[in-house]
């Protein structure tokens, strides 16, 4: 069976990684994994707390090319998080470039350095891992959930292969990492451009930093991709910081953007020849699963487009019929060989995979007489701000922990925590709890006190008036 990274060989002399004044051709890339394998001689469980740096890129690469399992996980985790982690899941080994970090895991053994992170031994007992399974990324952005997504190399494969077709993507094409590498877009972006032989220059820096567009001028990006909030900031700073000649295809995925922005763009990357892509996905869909490019996004406003190569999207009522009739409203499915193999919870999960194939994206939406689909709410409780997906139930949830009871909606731009004042439970308390939790800054949130709950005619929580104070 085919999989990613087979024609690493191939490749050669040509630069697969440049990180700073290091260029990592892959034929070095290959002598690393060699060294690596002489460590790890049987099939483990890595787990890999991540940044964009090249020992947690290389990491990565290693276990899909070694056929070995990985778990990413951003490495702001914290140490109760990460001690809760490793005792459900009890990796193998760990990767990670700050020491610091694992300080309270036990029996670890450095084993060792790829670049600017360490690989440390932490568990010797042989675990069972389906043969088909390759790669856990969390459900909830960086919530630190023990529940992950799990995606096997054909479902890494068949996307990163329909992706390649519709971007043409080639040998010539350079990317930048721009969002954390350990979410599924950036993630795909990096699957993508090396298994074509193509270039991912590694950056930690924002995109309103100098030094960002230095390395962006300097290494002649072919593609650029982000987030609503990258096209915001960009529009902010300076649109014109993308535009450079080299420059062959733009791609926005990781929310919804803005129908006038999105306008904008289309207007400015028409004049200078450039294509524009908004993309459809999820973690679940290994994560594409839909895009509409240049002309279509105005011809079809709104529109998340038509399914790609291998996938095939569908509505369901709610007697779980399907639809066939254009513009009726209902959850939005999909079909391919890119869903996933199901969620985990624990270390015996990773040994019981099966494909289903079928997803429900948890989107309702409809398609209009040409077959184009369109989204009008979520069904879940799910928002993505800068492109981080936060499960909004599983944060309230994790709130009544700590004896903190809010409700929190989202309109894709802000999150609106809600509370009632009390002695026990301060403001001050309620950020800090949030942003351990989410590991975001309290700044992506709105708090509020509010002592009634408004409520609908049945007494459910009215989330759309809740949403009007946003």
């Amino acid at each position: 069976m085919a999989k990613l990274f087979d024609d690493f060989k191939k490749f050669k002399n040509r630069i697969a990684l440049i990180d700073g004044k290091k260029n990592i051709t892959f034929k070095k890339l290959i002598i690393i994994f060699d060294q690596l394998s002489n460590i790890l001689k049987k099939r483990s469980l890595i787990l890999i707390l991540c940044n964009n740096s090249l020992g947690s890129i290389i990491s990565y690469l290693f276990c899909l090319y070694s056929n070995h399992v990985v778990i990413l996980i951003d490495k702001k985790i914290s140490d109760y998080e990460l001690k809760k982690l490793v005792s459900l899941y009890k990796p193998n080994y760990i990767v990670s470039n700050e020491s610091g970090i694992i300080k309270n895991v036990k029996k670890k053994i450095f084993k060792f350095n790829i670049f600017d992170s360490n690989l440390y031994s932490i568990n010797s007992k042989k675990i069972q891992l389906k043969s088909n399974l390759q790669l856990l990324l969390p459900t909830s952005g960086s919530m630190s959930s023990a529940k992950f997504v799990r995606l096997s190399k054909n479902n890494l494969y068949r996307n990163t292969k329909s992706i390649i077709k519709y971007l043409k993507l080639n040998k010539k094409d350079v990317a930048i990492t721009n969002m954390p590498f350990f979410y599924s877009y950036m993630l795909s972006i990096i699957n993508t451009h090396l298994h074509v032989g193509g270039s991912i220059v590694i950056s930690k820096d924002s995109i309103i930093q100098k030094k960002f567009w230095d390395v962006y001028s300097k290494n002649k990006i072919t593609s650029f991709n982000g987030v609503p909030y990258v096209y915001e900031l960009l529009f902010k700073i300076g649109i014109n910081k993308i535009l450079k000649k080299n420059l062959r295809y733009v791609t926005q995925a990781g929310g919804k953007l803005d129908e006038t922005l999105k306008l904008r763009l289309w207007k400015i990357f028409e004049k200078k020849n450039i294509d524009f892509f908004v993309m459809y996905g999820q973690t679940e869909a290994s994560p594409r699963i839909s895009y509409i490019k240049n002309n279509d996004l105005i011809l079809k406003k709104g529109s998340i487009g038509k399914p790609i190569d291998g996938v095939k999207i569908f509505l369901k009522d709610y007697k779980n019929q399907k639809i066939l009739t254009p513009y009726l409203e209902g959850n939005i499915h999909c079909i391919g060989k890119n869903v996933m193999l199901g969620y985990s919870k624990n270390l015996r999960d990773l040994n019981n995979c099966k494909n289903s194939e079928e997803l429900n994206t948890g989107d309702i939406g409809f398609f209009d007489k040409d077959k184009y689909f369109f989204i009008r709410s979520r069904a879940k409780r799910i928002c993505k701000i800068y492109g981080i997906r936060l499960d909004l139930e599983d944060l309230e949830k994790r709130l009544l922990e700590y004896g903190i009871k809010i409700i929190s909606v989202s309109n894709d731009k802000k999150i609106g925590i809600f509370y009632n004042p009390s002695k026990k439970v301060s403001l001050k308390k309620i950020k800090e709890k949030v942003e351990k939790i989410t590991n975001q800054h309290s700044d992506i949130f709105l708090f509020t006190k509010l002592k009634n709950i408004p409520r609908t005619a049945n007494q459910k929580i009215d989330y759309n008036s809740l949403k009007k104070k946003l």
